[in-house]
């Protein structure tokens, strides 16, 4: 058997180059995951369980569909890869095969801008950030921010249907689609630009969009862009609790004011946001937080991972509110301050407090940093994680005090509420949790996102709103979908009959 996977790698090896395929131990074990905690947590206890057999790196079409040839001809997985910035593991090598990751990066070119249909096709591994900047510089942008622009690609926000910052103005990526080029796991090139869309045929892009790599490899995609706003504005309030907070950027967004940006945080989220000032008690509650809004010191940390039930009862000492920023763009200075406007009266209807617009230009300021952050509580002896779920209107607040229940006496919780539309938002959750060893932290760590998820079928909301499913989510994935899941299984056996598309993801076996 092995000396079969020696001249299958030989072939990969005449294909794309001896440069552009790898088997060494460095390799392997830095393309054994994504940044699913999870993982990460098994990372730093030494635990390598899935590491892949062979890494490549294609620069083009031809040796994509070659790649996938040899692969239905010897039954091996292939697991597309952009950046490895998902956190589900969707590119965790499961089968009991070999495993070969295709990483696309070297796919990176712009292909063409059309700045009079406002359309930009790129490569599928081009990164986010110096793709937005090229388009800045020639007066466009994208508006897609996802909290991962520095070091996220394009096919990486289309696999696993991501959204970014401004969602609110620009939609999520599968808003974004005009068309894409997919190489599936039959080997057959599909351009959705050249197939029609209409009533009956439908819009093919989201069958790809949000499939994590089970149904083929995209390529390229093209994507609608936008002018470059030439008008901003800031804004900041402080509501005394989260209902009043949910109440305002519900009104704003069902009267079209609601802003590219508008972000809720709870009195904990907002505690840090802001700062505290020597004006505020002393206390316990400060003995436990006084470096929140600082840099995570090894002590503060300690205190937060040993006892998560006492911060967060303590929690609700904060008096300070619950903070909302909001940041309208536009091209019309006028109507860009009619907004603005606007939304001060709603925040004031609903008791809003006007902060200015320092707290607001504070996060744009920090928008991409606080994902750098969390490394230091993986090194001081625990874990943290991030949930994004989300409910419609009636449910958003009942959601949040229920996970905040199930969860208070199993980690230290916060939250903030974005991605807001006029029928509902995204809740996006923070939890850290002790790790004393290897399996008390992964017992930990899956009990408490299966608390968290059970509460979120519960309540009918959506398990996910950006961050795909991979692993992490897809038990409660065949929950929520029900006898839905058998449409993914036709696509499956359509496109990817062999099953040689990232197995063991998206109910492929």
């Amino acid at each position: 058997m092995e000396r079969d996977f020696y001249k299958i790698k030989k072939y990969f090896i005449s294909l794309l180059g001896e440069r552009w395929v790898s088997d060494n131990t460095k390799d392997t074990m830095y393309y054994n995951r994504d940044l699913w905690p999870r993982e990460i947590i098994a990372s730093k206890f030494g635990v390598f369980k899935n590491k892949p057999d062979l890494i490549l790196w294609p620069k083009n079409e031809e040796e994509i569909v070659n790649i996938i040839k040899i692969a239905n001809e010897h039954k091996l997985n292939i697991i597309p890869f952009g950046a490895g910035s998902g956190v589900c593991g969707a590119t965790l090598p499961l089968s009991q095969g070999h495993n070969i990751i295709v990483d696309t990066k070297r796919m990176n070119k712009i292909l063409n801008v059309d700045y009079q249909s406002l359309i930009l096709n790129v490569e599928a591994g081009a990164i986010g950030y110096p793709l937005e900047i090229q388009l800045n510089n020639k007066g466009f942008t994208i508006g897609h921010f996802p909290s991962s622009i520095y070091c996220s690609t394009v096919g990486g926000w289309l696999a696993s249907r991501s959204a970014g910052q401004e969602s609110s103005r620009y939609g999520k990526i599968e808003d974004m689609v005009v068309s894409l080029r997919v190489i599936t796991g039959h080997g057959e090139i599909i351009d959705t630009s050249e197939i029609v869309s209409s009533e009956i045929s439908g819009d093919l892009n989201q069958l790809f969009i949000g499939s994590e790599g089970t149904l083929g490899i995209i390529c390229s995609a093209g994507l609608s862009i936008n002018y470059l706003p030439k008008f901003k504005t800031y804004s900041s309030f402080i509501f005394k609790n989260i209902e009043q907070g949910l109440s305002a950027i519900r009104e704003m967004m069902q009267n079209d004011v609601g802003g590219s940006v508008i972000r809720l945080y709870d009195e904990l989220d907002s505690y840090i946001a802001l700062g505290h000032t020597k004006e505020k008690k002393e206390g316990l509650f400060k003995k436990y937080v006084e470096n929140l809004n600082g840099d995570f010191s090894d002590i503060f940390l300690k205190r937060i991972l040993s006892f998560p039930q006492l911060l967060n009862s303590l929690s609700q000492l904060i008096t300070q509110g619950c903070l909302l920023i909001v940041l309208h763009t536009g091209n019309e200075s006028e109507f860009v301050k009619y907004c603005q406007v606007k939304s001060h009266k709603i925040a004031e209807k609903y008791s809003g407090k006007n902060m200015g617009e320092e707290p607001a230009k504070k996060w744009e300021r920090n928008r991409y940093s606080i994902s750098y952050k969390q490394s230091k509580i993986f090194y001081a002896g625990g874990f943290v994680d991030t949930m994004e779920v989300a409910t419609t209107w009636d449910k958003v607040a009942e959601l949040y005090h229920e996970v905040k229940r199930v969860i208070q006496d199993k980690a230290f919780l916060m939250a903030h509420f974005s991605h807001a539309y006029q029928d509902g938002c995204s809740i996006y959750f923070t939890f850290a949790a002790k790790a004393n060893n290897y399996n008390d932290a992964i017992k930990r760590y899956e009990r408490i996102w299966k608390n968290i998820l059970d509460v979120v079928l519960g309540l009918k909301a959506t398990i996910s709103h950006h961050h795909g499913i991979g692993v992490s989510k897809l038990e409660h994935l065949r929950k929520q979908l029900g006898e839905g899941t058998e449409l993914f299984k036709i696509l499956k056996r359509a496109f990817d009959p062999n099953n040689i598309m990232n197995k063991g993801k998206f109910f492929s076996e």
